[in-house]
């Protein structure tokens, strides 16, 4: 819904459980623009 890709902390090993990353943030802006996207969402 955000048009975010995340991966899920799993994939990083057991401690990852529960977590998820995001990455390939090319400025400070895009990284600000991300989390407001997330906020949005209805979780």
């Amino acid at each position: 819904d955000a048009n975010v890709v995340i991966t899920p902390g799993s994939g990083f090993g057991s401690k990852g459980e529960g977590f998820f990353r995001i990455s390939a943030f090319n400025s400070r802006a895009n990284a600000v623009e991300v989390a407001r996207r997330l906020q949005a969402l209805k979780w």
